[in-house]
This record gives C-alpha cells, structure tokens and sequence, in this order.
C-alpha cells in the first residue's frame, strides 16, 4: 500500500521516467544499426549518433526554426481570426438562440487572461524540465543498459531472475519495434498531411503538417487533435476548403489504422484500438498530457508482461 501511495504521488516523475526509458530504446535501436553498418564500438556508435542528432537539431534549428516560427506566430494569430469568423457565422444561424452571450464583465475577462498567461508559463516550465530529465535519463540508460539491467534483475529472488532477463529482453525488443515503427508513421503522416493540405489550398500546410507528425505520436486521439487547428484554418477561407481539410484528414487516420499502422507495427505487440483508447483515456485523466501521452507504449508493455508473467508461465502449455 505504502508503494502505490509512493507511486501515486510521484507519477509525473515515473512517466518522464518511462519517456526516459523510450529515448533510450530510440538511442539504443540508432546506437546498433551504425555500431553494424560502420562496425564501431558500442561506446563509438553511441557517441556518432549522439553527435549526428545534435547536428541535426542545430541544423533544423538554423535552417528551418525561422520559417517554422514565422508560421507558428500566424497560426496563433490566425485561429483566433477563425474562431472569431465560426462563432459569428453561428451568431447570424438558428444556432444563435443556444448559444451564451458575448458580453461579459471586462475585469473578469483580464483576470481569466492573465490566469491563462500564467498557466501557460507553468506549463512551459515544466515542459523544459521534463525534457532535462528525459534527456538524461535516456542518454545514461542508452550508454550502459546492461547495468540497469543486472541491478534490477539482483532485486529479485534468484529463482525468478532467469524469468526476468526472458521478460526484460522481449520487453526491449517490444518497445524498440514500437517506438521505431511509430517514428516512421509520423514522418509519413507529417509529410503526407502536410503535402496534402498544400494541395488543397491551405495555408501554413508545413506547420499543420508537423503538428499533424508529431501528434501522431498518440494514436487514435492525436491525429483528431491535430485535425482541429487545421480545419479552423481552412474555415477562415471558406466552409468548402474546411470540409476538404476535414476530408483529407479522415482519409489519412483511415489510411493510418488500416494500413500503415498494421504494415509499420506488424511484427510489435499487436492491441485493440478499444483497449487502446480506454487506457489513453484513463491515463489522461490519472496523469494529464504526459500521461495520454505514453499510454499507448505502457499498454503495450503491460501487455507483455501479462502474457509472459500470466498466460504463458513456465512450465505451463500454451492452449
């Protein structure tokens, strides 16, 4: 009891914990494909694509930041313009009857921006050290992982540990299929949504895009996230260019779950979408946006050690 009380209070530190343990797979799936390709040391391979990543950081940063900036400040300028257009064309609608008035006490109105502005700090503070601790996590788990590895399996009763490594090992291999497979459906829903968005007329499609990429990151949930900015967007032109945007969007999430996710995550632990959403839900609502976050890796993971620790037990046969 005192544990889950312990586990309990420090959830956020355990999900950056976790979000650790999936930047050192990341690092870790890089570290053996050069450590293969150029036949380096662990410790070398490890180092190059340490390097290579902060290359490529500063490059992004130097080369695209500006421009991305640049429609990242119009995008926060311009979905306010499209709520505003929305909420008058509802305002001139049979609509407007339910809908609450716009006036309201002007002090109480600053207070609430001024919450917001505040909130919104928090939030970044947070965010920053949540990405130190990431950060560090990963790259130490990653340098030496046989070391966490053999100290956690000492924890345990000398019969079990053989058990462990087993559970440990497939463990790493589920995680590193899943974290490397939903690396490669984001580049393509990015890329895809952000060439299809260009096509149909909708302005800021790189920065749609990569919001679009990186939210993919939580399946199922994410991509209708992502959906919402962009269709406002698209609003602010014409109701015809938000129902392609719209369009354009179920079409990708179809294509997402009937294709690309079974292709990009068939030899991964395989979960159904229901299962899916309802730990997405539950982890949000236990822990927030870091808790949506991962839900969908730590499902994966538990998935795992249910199958291995209950259903396929030693010395027990498989029905």
């Amino acid at each position: 009891m005192l544990a889950l009380l312990i586990a309990w209070q420090g959830r956020q530190l355990l999900l950056m914990v976790v979000a650790g343990v999936l930047f050192a797979i990341f690092l870790d799936a890089l570290a053996r494909w050069t450590a293969g390709w150029a036949r380096l040391s662990r410790g070398w391979s490890l180092a190059v694509v340490l390097v290579t990543l902060t290359g490529l950081a500063l490059v992004v940063a130097v080369g695209a930041y500006p421009g991305l900036a640049a429609q990242a400040a119009d995008l926060a300028e311009g979905l306010p313009q499209a709520v505003r257009k929305i909420r008058s064309a509802l305002e001139n609608s049979p609509l407007s009857k339910v809908l609450p008035s716009g006036s309201g006490d002007a002090q109480r109105v600053g207070a609430s921006v001024m919450s917001r502005v505040f909130s919104l700090a928090a939030a970044a503070a947070d965010a920053v050290v949540a990405a130190v601790v990431i950060l560090f996590v990963g790259v130490y788990l990653a340098a030496d992982p046989d070391l966490y590895r053999r100290g956690l399996i000492r924890l345990l009763p000398r019969a079990a540990r053989e058990r462990a490594r087993q559970v440990l090992s497939e463990l790493g291999r589920t995680l590193r299929r899943w974290v490397l497979a939903r690396l490669v459906l984001m580049v393509i829903n990015g890329g895809l949504t952000a060439l299809g968005l260009w096509i149909i007329g909708i302005p800021l499609a790189p920065i749609l895009g990569l919001i679009a990429g990186l939210l993919n990151f939580v399946p199922n949930i994410g991509p209708f996230i992502a959906a919402v900015p962009a269709i406002l967007i698209a609003f602010a032109q014409s109701l015809t260019h938000a129902v392609y945007a719209a369009v354009l969007y179920l079409v990708l999430q179809m294509l997402d779950g009937y294709v690309f996710t079974p292709l990009a995550q068939k030899r991964a632990v395989a979960l159904a979408p229901a299962l899916i959403i309802s730990f997405q839900v539950l982890m949000g609502l236990l822990a927030g946006a870091l808790g949506l976050l991962l839900a969908t890796p730590i499902v994966a993971a538990l998935a795992v050690l249910v199958r291995m620790l209950y259903v396929d037990r030693p010395g027990e046969e498989s029905p």
